[in-house]
C-alpha cells in the first residue's frame, strides 16, 4: 500500500466519522418529532380506535378546511424585469415557468407541500438538475430528513441528510463503490418506521419481503454537507460505515444546498415550525372523551339497571330472560310490588357538559381560523349579512398569512429553478414551451441566450386570492376617477394607458390585451428606438412624432454608462422638439384666431351697410319741414296779428296742435 493509498483510506474513514457524528446528533434530536409524529398519524387517520368507541373528526374536519383553502388559493409566478432589455426574456420566462408547472407535476406535488407543511409543520422539496429539459422536482418525506439541530434555515444548516431506498442495480447504474459490501436491509429506518407507521394509522398490517427477493430495495443515505469549507455531495450505508460514492464538491453553482423549506407556522430564529396537530391534539383528545361518555350515558338508558329483592323474587333467570307476555312470580310477603324492583338512577348529560364541548370546538376553531361558515356551516343563530361577511374576511385574512409565507417559500422555489436553467441551459436548448394566446396555441423555442440577463429579474408571487381582492378595489378606484382623469386636455398617450391597465387589472393577457388596444405607430417606433438607445446610439427625431408618447416609452431604457448621455441628450431632444410644436401650434392657434376675429368684424360691417341701403332704397324722399302760410303756429304770433289787424274772416281751426 503505497503512501496516497493510505491518506484515501484515512480520509475515507474521516469522512464516515463525521457522517456518524452529524447523524447521531440529527437523529437525536428528531426522535421525539418522529413519534410524536406516529401519534398524530393515528389521530388524524381515526381508524385504529376500539370498535365500540366514536372517534372525533374534530383534527381531520379543521385541517382539511385549511388544506382546501391554501390549496385552491394559487400562487401565480411572475418574472419582472430590471431593465428594459431583459423584458422579452422575462415574458418568455414567466410563461416558461407556467408551462413547467405542468410539465412537472406541481398540482399534485403543491398538495403534497400543503398536506406535509399543516401536519409536520414544515414541507422539504428538493430541486434537482435537469431531466428531459425539465427541472426535477421532489417533496421529501419529514420522516426521511436529516437536517443540523442548530439551523435556523437551510442557508446556514451545515449538514443535511437523507434516506434513499435503492436497488443494488440502480446503485449500480450511478456508479456506486463498496456495494458488496451493503448488509440486509435495515428496518429500523425511518423509511420503515414510517411506513408502518401509516399503515397502522389505516389499521393495516405491514408486509415484509422475503431475504432471497432480488429487487429488495437497501435504505442509504445521500450526505450534503461542508467539508474544509466546501460544500460537498456522496452516499453512505444506513449506518455510516461503508462509503458508496466518491465525495464530490456541490454540483449546482449557486452553493447552495437544493432544498426549500415550506412552513406552516414558523418560529423565528428556528427551522422547525408549529403544525396544526400540535394545535389540536389534545382538544380532540379530551373531546372524543366527552362525546363517547355522553355515548355511554345514553346507553344505559335503553340499556338500564335495576335494584330488586333477592329473596322475593323465585327465579332470577326470569328477569334475565326477555319474553312478551310474560309472567313472573314473586314472593311479595305483604309488600307492593313496585317495594321489590325498581330502576337504579343513572346520571345523563348536562348543560355544563354541552357547553364544555362546544367550548372545545370553538377554542380549536379560532386557533387555526377555520369558523364554521368557513366550513360551510350556517350556524342556527341569527347572523345578519354584514356580521357573515366579516367572519369570512377575518378568517381569510387568517388563513392569508400562511399563503404569505408559502409565497416566500415560493420565491426561493422559483429562483432555484430558475438557477438551474441558467446552469444547464445548454440542456434546456431547443425546448419547446407552449402558450395559449387568444389567437389559439403558439410555440417559443427556448434558446441558450434567453438565460442571459443584463440583470437577474425580480420574481413575483402573487396569492391568487388577494390579488383578486386587490385588483377589484384598485378596477373600482380607477373607474370612479375615470371622469375626473380622462378630460379631453388628457393626452392619448395616458388615455390608452389608462385603457391597459383596467384591462390588465381585469386579468386579461398581454396579448389580449394587444388585440384589444394595439400599439400606435409612435409606440411601436419609440420600442424601436429604445433598442438603439441601449447599445448608446441616438435615433432620429422625426417632425411628426408624438414627443410625448417617446418620452415616456423612452424612460423604460436603462440608465447605465452606455445610455446615461445619450439617452437624455435624446429625451431633452425631444423635450425640445415636443416644446417648439406647442409654441407654432399655439402661435398658429393666436393667428387663426385673430383673423377669424378680423373677417367676422368686416362681414359685420359690410352686413350692416347693405341692410341699411336696402331699407333706404324703397322708401319716399324726404322734404324739409315747411309751416302753412298765415297759419297761427304760437300765442305770441296770435296776438300780434290781433294787434296788427291781419286776422281774416276764416273758419277757426279746431286742431288744438295747429292753435298751439
Amino acid at each position: 500500500m503505497n503512501k496516497k493509498q493510505a491518506q484515501a483510506i484515512l480520509e475515507e474513514k474521516d469522512i464516515l466519522n463525521q457522517a456518524k457524528t452529524e447523524f447521531r446528533l440529527a437523529k437525536d434530536d428528531l426522535t421525539p418529532k418522529w413519534l410524536q409524529w406516529q401519534t398524530n398519524l393515528k389521530l388524524y387517520n381515526n381508524q385504529k380506535r376500539d370498535k365500540e368507541a366514536i372517534g372525533n373528526n374534530l383534527l381531520y374536519t379543521l385541517f382539511n378546511t385549511l388544506l382546501a383553502f391554501l390549496y385552491f388559493d394559487k400562487l401565480t409566478v411572475s418574472f419582472e424585469p430590471r431593465e428594459s432589455g431583459d423584458v422579452e426574456r422575462c415574458q418568455l420566462i414567466t410563461q416558461l415557468a407556467q408551462y413547467d408547472f405542468d410539465e412537472m407535476g406541481m398540482g399534485k406535488k403543491k398538495y403534497d407541500i400543503i398536506w406535509d407543511s399543516l401536519f409536520f409543520g414544515n414541507a422539504y422539496v428538493y430541486v434537482g438538475g435537469l431531466q428531459n429539459q425539465t427541472p426535477v422536482v421532489e417533496v421529501i418525506d419529514p420522516f426521511t430528513i436529516y437536517i443540523d439541530p442548530n439551523a435556523t434555515s437551510i442557508e446556514d444548516a451545515r449538514f443535511i441528510a437523507l434516506e434513499r431506498q435503492m436497488t443494488k442495480w440502480e446503485m449500480e447504474d450511478k456508479g456506486f463503490k463498496n456495494i458488496d459490501q451493503l448488509t440486509e436491509p435495515n428496518l429500523n429506518t425511518q423509511t420503515r418506521q414510517a411506513e408502518q407507521a401509516r399503515k397502522e394509522a389505516k389499521n393495516e398490517v405491514s408486509q415484509n419481503e422475503p431475504q432471497d427477493y432480488q429487487n429488495k430495495k437497501y435504505v442509504i443515505l445521500e450526505w450534503f454537507t461542508i467539508r474544509n469549507g466546501q460544500k460537498v455531495h456522496f452516499y453512505t450505508d444506513f449506518n455510516c460505515s461503508v462509503l458508496l460514492s466518491k465525495v464530490k464538491p456541490l454540483v449546482f453553482k449557486d452553493n447552495r444546498f437544493p432544498f426549500v423549506v415550506y412552513p406552516f407556522s414558523p418560529v423565528p430564529h428556528e427551522l422547525s415550525s408549529i403544525s396544526v396537530p400540535d394545535l389540536l391534539e389534545d382538544k380532540q383528545r379530551a373531546s372524543a372523551i366527552l362525546l363517547n361518555l355522553g355515548l355511554s350515558m345514553e346507553k344505559v338508558k335503553l340499556y338500564p339497571r335495576y335494584l330488586f329483592d333477592r329473596n322475593a323474587i323465585l327465579n332470577i333467570q326470569d328477569l334475565k330472560n326477555i319474553q312478551f307476555n310474560k309472567y313472573i312470580p314473586v314472593d311479595a310477603s305483604g309488600r307492593s310490588i313496585r317495594d321489590i324492583i325498581a330502576p337504579l338512577e343513572q346520571s345523563s348529560i348536562t348543560n355544563s357538559t354541552d357547553a364544555i364541548y362546544a367550548l372545545i370546538r370553538d377554542i380549536s376553531e379560532r386557533t387555526v381560523g377555520t369558523p364554521a361558515l368557513k366550513q360551510g356551516i350556517v350556524s342556527s343563530g341569527k347572523r345578519t349579512a354584514t356580521e357573515l361577511q366579516l367572519a369570512s374576511i377575518n378568517a381569510d385574512t387568517r388563513n392569508s398569512l400562511s399563503a404569505k409565507i408559502y409565497a416566500l417559500s415560493d420565491i426561493e422555489f422559483w429562483t432555484l429553478w430558475l438557477n438551474r436553467y441558467k446552469q444547464f441551459k445548454a440542456l434546456a436548448k431547443g425546448k419547446i414551451v407552449r402558450i395559449q394566446g387568444t389567437l389559439g396555441a403558439r410555440f417559443e423555442s427556448i434558446d441558450v441566450d434567453t438565460f442571459n440577463f443584463h440583470t437577474d429579474p425580480d420574481i413575483r408571487i402573487e396569492s391568487s386570492n388577494i390579488a383578486a381582492q386587490k385588483k377589484m378595489l384598485e378596477v373600482q378606484q380607477l373607474t370612479e376617477l375615470a371622469k375626473i382623469i380622462l378630460t379631453d386636455t388628457t393626452p392619448e398617450f395616458s388615455k390608452r394607458y389608462f385603457q391597459r391597465k383596467l384591462l390588465e387589472l381585469s386579468d386579461f393577457r398581454k396579448d389580449e390585451i394587444d388585440q384589444i388596444v394595439s400599439p400606435t405607430f409612435d409606440e411601436l417606433r419609440a420600442q424601436e428606438e429604445n433598442k438603439l438607445l441601449e447599445q448608446g446610439k441616438s435615433p432620429e427625431i422625426e417632425p411628426y412624432d408624438d414627443h410625448y408618447t417617446h418620452i415616456m416609452i423612452h424612460n423604460s431604457v436603462p440608465n447605465n454608462e452606455i445610455t446615461r448621455n445619450v439617452l437624455i441628450a435624446h429625451i431633452q431632444a425631444h423635450k425640445t422638439a415636443y416644446l417648439d410644436k406647442k409654441r407654432q401650434e399655439a402661435e398658429q392657434m393666436y393667428q387663426v384666431e385673430k383673423k377669424m376675429k378680423s373677417d367676422l368684424l368686416n362681414s359685420v360691417s359690410e352686413i350692416n351697410k347693405g341692410a341699411l341701403e336696402k331699407f333706404t332704397a324703397g322708401q319716399m324722399p324726404t322734404q324739409p319741414i315747411q309751416n302753412p302760410v298765415n297759419r297761427i303756429t304760437s300765442p305770441q304770433q296770435f296776438l300780434s296779428n290781433i294787434e296788427g289787424g291781419n286776422i281774416k274772416n276764416e273758419t277757426p281751426s279746431t286742431n288744438i296742435n295747429e292753435l298751439i
